[in-house]
């Protein structure tokens, strides 16, 4: 059991408490080097080390609110970016998103000028914070980022970024609306 697992080998701490993230340390890493060398992983019971178990399968039906104007969106969004990223030109369209500027949950409309084309990890990063636009479309990285090192992707796909303006629609009334991008950087810049 997974909890009894983080007991062992992380102290008092229970999945509930901290989250399976809690249970991540070190001997998480020691599993992982295990397997990359052709080694049966083992996990820490206290002192006692155990084979790693079989996982048991469980599954949970769950409701969920569908934006069916999605797809239709995305569809939008891409062809108004000519099928690229925005911020890095790729093009392999299976790993665009159509990122919105200002999110359905915060009144955003499912418009061209509320999104940008995005591939995944810049969508991911954009919905994080982790860099922002601004109104006349430069793109800014969080200054604690900046200072990061990380490795090349890191550098090359959020810090190299930083300063640049991002590619736009050949159409001016496809752009992203300014007053959006605005809305938006203000909570980047809250965030930073």
């Amino acid at each position: 059991m997974i909890s009894d697992m983080c007991i062992g080998a992380f102290g008092d701490r229970q999945v509930g408490d901290a989250g399976i993230e809690g249970c991540v340390d070190a001997t998480m890493v020691e599993v992982v080097a295990s397997m990359l060398h052709g080694r049966q992983p083992t996990l820490a019971l206290g002192r006692e080390r155990i084979e790693d178990p079989d996982l048991v399968r469980s599954y949970a039906e769950r409701v969920v609110k569908a934006r069916l104007h999605q797809p239709l969106f995305r569809q939008r969004v891409l062809l108004a970016y000519r099928n690229q990223c925005s911020i890095c030109h790729l093009r392999h369209t299976r790993l665009l998103d159509a990122a919105h500027v200002l999110a359905d949950a915060e009144g955003g409309q499912p418009v061209v000028t509320n999104g940008i084309a995005m591939c995944k990890i810049h969508h991911a990063a954009y919905d994080a914070d982790i860099f922002g636009i601004d109104p006349k479309y430069r793109v800014g990285v969080r200054p604690d980022v900046m200072k990061e090192l990380d490795g090349p992707t890191l550098r090359y796909t959020l810090q190299e970024i930083n300063g640049s303006e991002i590619e736009l629609p050949e159409r001016h009334k496809a752009r992203p609306n300014p007053e959006l991008l605005d809305i938006r950087w203000q909570r980047f810049l809250a965030a930073s």
